[in-house]
């Protein structure tokens, strides 16, 4: 882990307050370790960076940052150079490399490249801004860094951001350039910003723009091709296992994870396979039966529930801060099972996320309505997000949120994306992006990870295809069948194959649709004539988050109240989460509402912590971290 620090002309800023800060870093991460602490000025004194990382033991073979007589380079994630023609976790070797990698870099990371002869600075971020860079003005100049947190201790405490926090409760994530602070923003995906010499303005480019995934050909999915991707994406996986201990994979009762198992089984990558979660689950018998069919090397991981409840405070605490208040406690079993494999924190973990694209899965669309329009797009989007079927969200919030959709879905169509193409943009490069960066940042003090789904490759190889196709699973389908055809049988969990033929999943997703529709209906109506009381009974095969609720619940609605004078209830209705969080409402409402009321909680955490706000407004803390360094 390297957590950065790069100022542009900011030449009131002293190295002594960057190294304090730095310090202080530590008590979020603990793996950093204080004496990897650095800085550097070009000579001009206009760019100024610094950064702390892990000791070289726990980050080996990484190599973070390289300091030579030409500059710095740096990074943080996990840089790849599919070719493996160069080491692109060596700093070393992405300074001296910087020309002929930069174009080629796969996986989730930024870079950071300083030229002193030339007094500038060069930033890129991954393909879909998976890593994020955070940047702020401040005194005719720039701050960036990958930590909110850090920027806010530099340049002073920082409000709730109305549009970022409105976004949080209606979309479930801050997306496009917003965070939880006001003025504090993120650099987008596929970005390469230049700064330098005089000029106090970045030059922006984008090396990967929505463009080129519009109106692309259409492609079948024969042999050649379906071959031709896997080895686009095995290229990368290659290189990770050439260069780490091992590459550790998920197995699941999905098809996301299954198709990455069946990347690595067919170019003989050799893997530790593990499946998180209740060992009785659905999720634990399909991981198992593959383990032992496919002989992989497999293990378990389970969450203690006891030891969860017992730790509470301090893991959402821990996460809150690690992750700037942007990663829902929603997700809090993250931190429990997020221990490496080996111990040695020097494997690679591979996972899933983005690969829900090639699934259509964010579009619910009506294919046949050959009158689409763009409202219409606006409308279908207006959907997405936690349910709230109490009132929890301010209406003014909601509006904010709605309006930056309506506007996203107009830059989509101005940058040529077909309109039933959008759904699908906007689920995967605004909202899985800002989720990848968001766990990862949780994820990141004790491991890298890697998904070969956000990659150019897979993306050309979706938007190749309709999405009348797309909603058939075809990347899927065609690619287990093709490189597994004993994986592509077995059972899944939950969700079988889909027809492959477009208009026969079409008409079935619809009959399923109006089956629903029908018992919902019926079962409304015999509860006029015989009330039943409705029971919560969705199983979750890794772990209860509704029980955790439950347990905290007393703990969680008075922590709550007690905050009166909370800017968060200018977002949310206090007294209708009251009112859901009382003893005389049924469970099953809030499990409706579970979603949202984990980011309510986790907004009151981030808010509330008061480690965050005396660290930006407490001078005397300052000038005594200042001292002792």
């Amino acid at each position: 882990m390297n957590i950065f620090l790069v100022a542009t002309h900011q030449r009131s800023l002293q190295e002594a307050r960057i190294r304090a800060e730095l310090r202080r870093m530590k008590a979020v991460y603990p793996t950093l370790d204080v004496d990897t602490i650095w800085d550097h000025r070009t000579p001009d004194k206009s760019i100024l960076a610094a950064s702390i990382s892990a000791d070289a033991t726990r980050l080996e073979p990484r190599q973070v940052v390289s300091r030579n007589a030409d500059g710095v380079a740096l990074y943080s994630g996990m840089p790849v150079d599919p070719e493996n023609r160069y080491r692109a976790h060596k700093a070393d070797d992405l300074a001296v490399h910087w020309r002929e990698l930069k174009d080629r870099l796969e996986g989730t990371y930024s870079v950071v490249k300083i030229t002193d002869r030339d007094n500038q600075v060069e930033f890129q971020t991954d393909l879909l801004g998976g890593e994020a860079v955070y940047h702020v003005r401040h005194k005719g100049g720039w701050l960036f860094s990958n930590s909110v947190l850090l920027l806010e201790r530099l340049v002073g405490w920082r409000p709730l951001d109305d549009l970022g926090v409105s976004m949080y409760l209606h979309i479930g994530h801050t997306v496009g350039d917003r965070t939880l602070r006001r003025d504090i923003r993120v650099m987008g995906g596929a970005q390469r910003w230049t700064l330098g010499g005089r000029s106090r303005v970045p030059t922006k480019y984008c090396y990967f723009p929505l463009s080129k995934l519009a109106n692309l050909p259409r492609r079948n999915l024969d042999d050649d091709f379906v071959r031709d991707l896997a080895g686009e994406l095995q290229r990368p996986l290659i290189s990770l296992a050439e260069n780490f201990d091992s590459v550790v994979c998920p197995l699941t009762g999905g098809k996301d994870s299954r198709v990455i198992a069946s990347l690595l089984m067919d170019a003989n990558i050799e893997s530790q396979y593990f499946t998180f979660g209740d060992p009785n689950g659905g999720d634990a018998q399909v991981a198992a039966g593959l383990a032992q069919k496919f002989d992989l090397k497999h293990e378990f991981k389970t969450v203690d529930e006891q030891g969860v409840f017992e730790s509470w405070d301090k893991m959402c605490l821990q996460t809150v801060r690690s992750t700037d208040g942007m990663r829902s406690l929603h997700h809090l079993g993250g931190m429990a099972k997020s221990a490496p494999i080996s111990g040695a924190g020097k494997d690679i973990y591979l996972w899933g996320a983005c690969g829900e694209v090639a699934r259509s899965f964010f579009g619910n669309l009506p294919f046949l309505n050959r009158r689409l329009s763009v409202q219409d797009i606006k409308k279908i989007l207006d959907r997405t997000g936690p349910d709230d079927s109490t009132g929890l969200v301010r209406e003014t919030a909601k509006a904010r949120a709605r309006a930056w959709k309506d506007q996203c879905v107009d830059s989509c169509a101005d940058q040529g994306m077909a309109l039933l193409d959008i759904p699908d943009v906007f689920g995967n490069h605004y909202f899985d992006a800002r989720r990848l960066s968001n766990n990862g940042r949780g994820l990141a003090p004790i491991r890298d990870t890697f998904t070969p789904y956000a990659s150019r490759a897979f993306l050309e190889a979706t938007f190749s295809q309709p999405v009348l196709s797309r909603f058939t699973e075809p990347l899927h389908y065609r690619l287990l069948e093709t490189l597994s055809p004993g994986l592509h049988r077995f059972p899944f969990d939950k969700h079988p194959w889909r027809s492959q033929n477009p208009m026969l999943n079409l008409a079935r997703i619809r009959a399923r649709k109006k089956a629903l529709f029908i018992k919902r209906k019926l079962r409304r109506i015999r509860n006029l004539v015989s009330p039943a009381k409705v029971n919560y009974s969705k199983v979750d095969s890794m772990f209860s988050r509704l029980d955790w609720f439950e347990d905290k619940r007393s703990y969680l609605r008075q922590f709550a109240l007690d905050s009166a004078s909370s800017c968060v209830w200018e977002f949310v209705d206090r007294d209708q989460f009251e009112k859901i969080t009382s003893d005389d409402t049924n469970s099953t409402v809030r499990s409706h509402n579970l979603k949202l009321l984990f980011l309510v909680v986790t907004l009151l955490y981030y808010e509330s912590d008061s480690d965050r706000s005396s660290a930006a407004n407490d001078d005397s803390a300052v000038s005594q971290s200042i001292s002792v360094a």
